[in-house]
């Protein structure tokens, strides 16, 4: 849009005119040339671009550097994947882990198509609403070509961490004025060594993707800037994929990029702002009066900031409107009416407005403004989206700022860095690269752009996680590696002397930090559990079931998605087994009258009830609701007990039910009286 307003200025020579008069009151402004509108000569702003490099960036060195570091990170990802071959099942630790739920997406969806049941792959895809559909489909190829196996499933994120290996030493030796080789090794340093990365490279989480494809936009962006553009159909289309990837890291990469394209232009916006077309805007604004459909857009845009300054619980606003909570049906009608909106009048205005676009734009429009709000088409997507991005997303944390600093700055030391000597280089050289930044390659301000954003948005999030560092900390590491190339390349007799030492200071990062590549990372959000995996307790119950039978596998915790995973990898050509989640209800009698029904009309034959002692590693707290699963059948006679087995390591206790023969003498069900169960 900046590209717009650029290009509306350059077709008006009044216009033109007014705003240079405006904004440097009767002066032609002091730090652009007209060329075509404004070029990047001149000094930009310290967040855009450099006084010292005008022209478009060539990068130094020849593609065979490049095409050896690509080598180098596939064998480097090559080597992580082995060492995972040799223990795949410590991945899987917690049952409640949300790795669970992404390989589930991705198996279901994946052995849908595998065995050409594309209604139920439909049905698959319109169940994607948290999170989008990238990762599952990458999972659903894999399975398509190598089954149900989850060795293979995390090829995705294994390339997509070589990839990062190789990008970081792009974007690094890219934002370098020189010595950008010896920029790109320290900077790859960090990538390689990082216990994290290492650790969700050989994951089934959505971290290592968005990693990637944030490296790609950056990258991107800089490629762009470095021909005198901003906007390109590599970026575009790097953020469109970023958004069906993973909705708040496409936020803080699509922020970054517009914070330093604002900061470029910023002159050009004051000039903007300053001339704006009030008249204009009244004339337009005034026709919206007489027009249905923007009365119905203003009314529930309103309704959905009523609801998100409500909170999470419905209140009464007026007679039986009620606002507040996720309300998802509003927010999709909204960018229904919205859609609509546009069509009905796009010959109208918006037909003019894209023909105004420069090229850039309509690029940038095209391959990313489109595509993503085609997914907000569907239903509940943009609910979804606006809940997933608010701070009502579980928040799981306490403390203001100095709390989430704390935080995060513990978990880059711990489990983002080898050593504490890493990680207090990497700053001490990212904050020497920032100081420096004027001096650097255009663009190179978004490195500073993603970490600023990044910070400040994750320790004001109330939800804190570890892994939430793990696609705007490289941004440190490359500007980190740029700060080490501009030590190293003093001018004068000095020069080769300072190379030589940024040379012997790599070598030595190389020599003290590789030596941990031996040690197999275990941070708490990743994989690689300490102990024996959780699957042995599936394998427990896996051999009681028939194949070709109905299923049922209730437990005391809310593990569906880890019972439904290992079923279908079981039994990969079947149906997914029936889960207790959707007999819970608010209330201990809501779910007695739930569960009755449900042994009056069930097929099952056979059903395993796992049930976790509190003392077990298993266990997590919060759902003492279901606890009262384990008294209901213990109630029942639609089922017998027939086995039972205790897993004393891991403190629980797994049985198999088998429907008991019928009786001709069994009474009909009466219904339960809503106090015979209590709260748990």
């Amino acid at each position: 849009m900046l590209r717009l307003l650029v290009q509306e200025c350059g077709t008006d020579a009044t216009v033109f005119s007014a705003i240079r008069a405006r904004a440097g009151k009767g002066k032609t402004f002091p730090c652009y040339q007209r060329e075509g509108v404004f070029s990047a000569g001149g000094r930009l702003a310290a967040i855009g671009g450099s006084r010292h490099d005008p022209q478009p960036a060539q990068l130094k060195g020849d593609r065979v550097l490049v095409m050896l570091a690509a080598v180098l990170c596939t064998t480097a990802a090559g080597w992580a994947y082995s060492r995972f071959l040799a223990e795949p099942q410590r991945l899987w630790g917690r049952m409640d882990h949300d790795r669970n739920t992404h390989y589930l997406a991705g198996l279901r969806l994946g052995l849908d198509l595998r065995h050409g049941r594309l209604i139920d792959a439909l049905l698959d895809v319109h169940r994607l609403r948290t999170w989008p559909p990238l990762h599952p489909l990458l999972v659903a190829a894999t399975t398509c070509l190598a089954g149900a196996d989850y060795r293979w499933a995390v090829l995705p994120n294994v390339a997509a961490w070589g990839a990062s290996i190789w990008l970081m030493f792009l974007i690094a030796r890219r934002v370098s004025p020189s010595a950008g080789t010896l920029a790109g090794t320290a900077a790859a340093f960090w990538m390689l060594t990082s216990p994290a990365h290492r650790a969700f490279a050989c994951d089934l989480m959505l971290e290592s993707l968005g990693t990637m494809l944030t490296l790609l936009a950056v990258h991107s962006y800089l490629a762009a800037r470095a021909r005198g553009q901003g906007m390109s159909r590599m970026l575009a289309l790097s953020l469109t994929l970023l958004f069906y990837a993973k909705y708040n890291y496409w936020l803080l990469a699509l922020a970054a990029v517009a914070s330093c394209e604002a900061a470029r232009h910023r002159a050009l916006l004051r000039g903007l702002a300053a001339s704006g077309n009030v008249a204009g805007l009244g004339r337009w604004l005034a026709r919206q009066w007489r027009r249905p459909l923007s009365w119905m857009c203003g009314v529930l845009a309103a309704m959905c900031a009523g609801s998100l300054v409500l909170g999470p619980e419905p209140r009464v606003v007026w007679g039986d409107l009620r606002l507040g909570g996720m309300n998802q049906n509003l927010w999709h009608l909204a960018f229904l009416a919205l859609v609509a909106r546009i069509a009905v009048h796009w010959r109208e205005e918006g037909a003019q407005l894209w023909r105004r676009l420069p090229p850039g734009s309509r690029v940038f429009a095209l391959w990313h403004v489109v595509p993503s709000a085609a997914w907000f088409l569907l239903p509940k997507r943009l609910g979804y989206f606006v809940w997933y991005l608010s701070p009502e997303n579980g928040p799981n944390s306490e403390g203001g700022w100095l709390a989430a600093l704390n935080y995060y700055w513990a978990c880059a030391q711990d489990d983002y860095h080898v050593t504490a000597w890493t990680l207090a280089a990497a700053a001490s050289l990212a904050l020497a690269a920032f100081w420096c930044l004027p001096k650097l390659r255009p663009g190179a301000g978004v490195l500073l752009a993603l970490l600023v954003l990044g910070t400040v948005l994750a320790a004001k999030h109330p939800n804190r996680k570890s892994r939430f560092l793990h696609t705007w900390l490289p941004a440190a590491w490359a500007a980190a590696g740029a700060g080490l190339a501009s030590l190293a390349s003093g001018a004068g007799r000095g020069g080769y002397a300072q190379q030589a030492a940024g040379w012997c200071a790599v070598a030595a990062l190389w020599a003290l930090g590789s030596r941990h590549l031996a040690d197999r990372p275990a941070v708490p959000d990743s994989g690689n559990w300490p102990f024996e995996s959780s699957l042995a307790v599936s394998r427990q119950w896996l051999p009681w079931l028939r194949e070709g039978e109905p299923h049922a596998i209730f437990a005391n915790l809310p593990v569906e998605d880890f019972a439904t995973w290992t079923y279908l990898a079981a039994f990969p050509s079947r149906h997914p087994p029936e889960v207790v989640k959707r007999l819970m209800g608010p209330h201990p009698s809501i779910t007695s009258q739930r569960f009755e029904h449900w042994l009056q009309t069930t097929n099952v034959q056979r059903l395993v009830y796992l049930d976790v002692h509190p003392a077990s590693p298993l266990y997590f707290p919060g759902f003492a609701l279901y606890r009262q699963v384990g008294e209901l059948l213990e109630h029942q006679t639609v089922f017998r007990r027939s086995r039972r087995v205790s897993l004393e390591p891991w403190h629980c206790t797994i049985s198999l039910w088998e429907r008991a023969p019928p009786s001709p003498t069994r009474s009909a069900a009466v219904p339960v009286s809503p106090h015979r169960y209590v709260s748990p």
